[in-house]
Parts: structure tokens; sequence; C-alpha cells
């Protein structure tokens, strides 16, 4: 893959990039200054000067690439006003109305059990792109078994070790093994977008692919962002940090915790400006949509939704998220809308070593359930604009909450090298291999690249 997309802050605006760490870390694990300062002398990226006064993180300069590992890359700048009025034509109409498909297969992945597996998982714990605040096992956690278990779906008939598969459903999805993993993600480019939850998701596909085909070639890095590309199979993955997914302008450009304006109707120019230079978004958000990090953390929303409530706010963002892949000129490029995973308690709670039961999972009440009753309600709304209109990216809401439902043992817990006790995000290797192993069969399926008889070159290996 030619071309380097550079993507670095220059050691001057340090404190207006640690603004946006959730936790004091970047989104790489790095502390600020070393980060700042390694970029461009550790990964070959070419240091470049850009303005420090916007609120958000710098825009990247991007360089030009293969145009087997882009979409679009020649297309038309997005005309997200024509957009906004095509989709209030469409909601006048009533195409939002209709209960279209999101899911574009048969399987349905929310409904399963997890399963022991020899062979995995597919990287070791010492992986480089893990954060380091999900390197549990360096942090003193002792039980592995964590990292063995593999989900396998209801609709899913072949037996825990069989590598065989049938027609139909999700015996047609073809197993992540470290055989079929470049296979998989053959020519495919993948934008991870959101927040620490997503960079968790990131983070584990981005292991498999370094446990799989090794090193990869850095085309970006940053404090919050990363762009790797495996040559073995074309590959990329990159993530783009991005607490609401919307444009924010902060009162005070330098203190996050000083509030800002959130403009509902605009996606993130962080992770936006670079919408041509992918296929495959992978988008979620929801930790950074709490009343405690909305109004005390001092945000409001612009007009004309300057008094719009919470979780209508959160929609409005989320479709003008999504309005861009609805455009003619979205041909080639997919997106995965991913539900919010569970968060399953605080205060040590969470430190279970195996999974809980159902029955026990389910006694429990998520504040993620309602952001993702919302987040299913868009994609069923997108879908029926999509088709009404008869183009736009092919969505696949992905549910990783159902999947994790009962992963009570897959979180750091005290594990984290710190103080805090983490019970929302997950352990890696962990519950994201998961997530990712369904995602990339979901999307197999979606391409049309067929069952089975499509991946004969890696049938008969352990799954």
């Amino acid at each position: 893959m030619s071309g380097t997309i550079i993507i670095e802050q220059p050691e001057a605006a340090i404190g207006a990039i640690e603004i946006y760490m959730e936790d004091g870390m970047h989104a790489d694990g790095r502390s600020a200054v070393a980060s700042s300062r390694s970029v461009g002398a550790d990964s070959g990226v070419s240091p470049s000067t850009v303005a420090t006064t916007s609120p958000h993180p710098p825009a990247a300069a991007s360089a030009s690439a293969s145009a087997e590992s882009r979409a679009s890359s020649n297309s038309p700048a997005l005309d997200i006003s024509a957009l906004a009025a095509a989709e209030a034509s469409d909601n006048a109409a009533g195409a939002t109305s209709g209960q279209a498909g999101y899911v574009a297969t048969k399987c349905d992945i929310s409904d399963g059990m997890w399963e022991a597996n020899d062979n995995r998982p597919l990287y070791s714990s010492e992986c480089p792109f893990i954060h380091r605040a999900t390197q549990c096992e360096a942090h003193g956690r002792v039980d592995t078994r964590y990292q063995n278990l593999r989900w396998r779906p209801t609709g899913d008939n072949a037996t825990a070790g069989d590598s065989a598969t049938a027609p139909g459903g999700c015996d047609a999805m073809p197993r992540l093994t470290a055989t079929s993993a470049c296979e998989l993600m053959r020519n495919r480019n993948v934008a991870y977008v959101g927040d620490s939850i997503v960079r968790n998701h990131f983070n584990s596909l981005a292991c498999i692919m370094y446990g799989t085909q090794g090193e990869p070639e850095v085309l970006g890095s940053h404090p919050y962002a990363q762009v790797y590309h495996w040559a073995s199979c074309n590959a990329t993955v990159a993530f783009y940090w991005s607490h609401y997914l919307v444009n924010l302008t902060l009162i005070d450009e330098h203190v996050f915790n000083t509030g800002g304006e959130l403009d509902l109707e605009s996606p993130d120019a962080w992770w936006f400006s670079h919408y041509n230079e992918h296929d495959t978004f992978v988008i979620s958000a929801g930790q950074w949509w709490s009343t405690q990090r909305i109004q005390g953390k001092n945000m409001h929303f612009a007009a004309p939704h300057a008094d719009a409530p919470l979780f209508e706010a959160y929609q409005t963002a989320l479709f003008s998220v999504l309005r861009p892949f609805t455009a003619v000129n979205s041909t080639g490029k997919q997106v995965v809308l991913a539900l919010v995973p569970p968060t399953h308690g605080f205060h040590g709670s969470c430190s279970a070593t195996q999974p809980v039961t159902e029955e026990e999972a389910r006694a429990k009440d998520y504040p993620e359930a309602k952001y993702n009753v919302l987040l299913a309600d868009v994609a069923r709304r997108y879908e029926a604009q999509r088709a009404k209109r008869g183009h736009g990216a092919p969505l696949l809401l992905l549910d990783t909450f159902g999947m994790s439902l009962t992963r009570w043992d897959g979180h750091p817990g005290t594990n984290t090298g710190g103080s805090n006790i983490d019970c929302g995000h997950y352990c890696l290797p962990g519950v994201p291999d998961a997530w990712n192993e369904m995602m990339l069969g979901l999307l197999w399926l979606q391409d049309g690249r067929g069952g089975v008889e499509q991946c004969e070159e890696w049938q008969g290996q352990a799954v």
C-alpha cells in the first residue's frame, strides 16, 4: 500500500491533546509526552506541523493510497445539508416507518454460548497494540481462562473444535482462525470510530492481525488515531477517537472540563475528514452520552437542538453520523453500528473468574440497554431510507451487548495497572476478539463472498 497518512501533533500542543484523554492516557496507552515525542522517530511517520487552535485534535493530512485498499477515493465532497434535506423528505413520505432487516443475514449472534477452545487466543497478551489498562495479565491477573473462550451462536451447529459448516444461518459464517484471518480481512480497510470501548474493539482486531500476520506497516500514528496496514492480505485497520461522534467546540480549547457546544448536525471532522480513505466503518458511542458526561461536563447542544432531551440528541447525532453513508457516492462502503457492551459492576464486583449464568446476568439493570434500543431504532430507520432511495452503504447492527452479557469475568477489575477499578472495558486477549470474529463473519456473508465453498483453503483447520 502506497502513501502515508500523517496524523501527528507537534510537541508544542501537548496540552491541547491531553484534554481529549478519558483516563489520563492516550488512545494508544502511552503517556502524552512520550507519545508526542516518539511519533515519527519510532514509527516512520513524517512529522507535520498543524494548527492547534481547533477545539478538536488536528485534522490529518492524507496521502494517496492504492485503489484496491481505499474506497471512493475520487468521490466528490459530500453535501451534508443536501443529504439532510433528502432525509427530511423521506421522513415526510414515511420512509422511516419500515421495519427493514438491518442485520444483513439470518444469523442472530446475540443468542449463543461461550465454549472453551484450545486454539484461543489468536495472539499473546504481550501484543503491542493492547491499551495498557486492558493488559490484565501483565497487571497481575493470574487466571487466563477468559482468554480461551469462543462465542458460538445458537444457529451454529458445529461442535466445539469442528471446522465444518453447513449452508444457512450462522452455520454458513466462516470462523476466525489463525489461517482464515488474512482471508477474512483481505482487501478490507476498516476504521473504528468512537470512544475507549470502540478502541478496545480496534485493539483486538489489530492484535489478531499482528498475531497471525506479524508486524504491520504504520501508515499513521497520533495519540488519537492509528492506522496500520498488512501487505500480506492488503488489509488496513484504523482507529479515530471521537467522544461524541459529532463536532465539539470547546469553551476553552485547552481545558475539556470547561464545557463546550455539540453540533448534532455535523459529524466530527477529526474522523470524517478520513471518510474517503476507508471502506468499512465500525461506529459506536454511549459512554459519553450520559447525563454525567453531558451536563456534568457543561456540554450544550447547538441550535436548533439547544433544548433537546438527552436521548433525542443522541439519536439526532447518530443520524447525522450515518447520513453520509446514504449518499450516492457511498458505493463500496459498509457501516457497522456496534451496540454498547454491558458494564457489569463497580468496586470489584466484576472480578469473576468465569462467566455467570444468563439468569444471573439478566437480573441486573444495564444503563447501556437504553442506548442500544435507540441504536437499533436508528439502524432500522437508516436501512428503510436506504431501501427507499436504492443506494447507500449497507448497515450491519453488531450485537456486542448480547454476546457479552454473561462475561463478568472479562473485565480488568482491579488489574488495570493503577488504582482504578475497571468494569466497563474488557481484558485482551478476551471478549472483544469474539466481537471481531462475529463482525468479520457477518461482513463476509454480507459481501456475498459465499459460504464454505469459497473458504476451502482453510477448511480442515482447527477453530
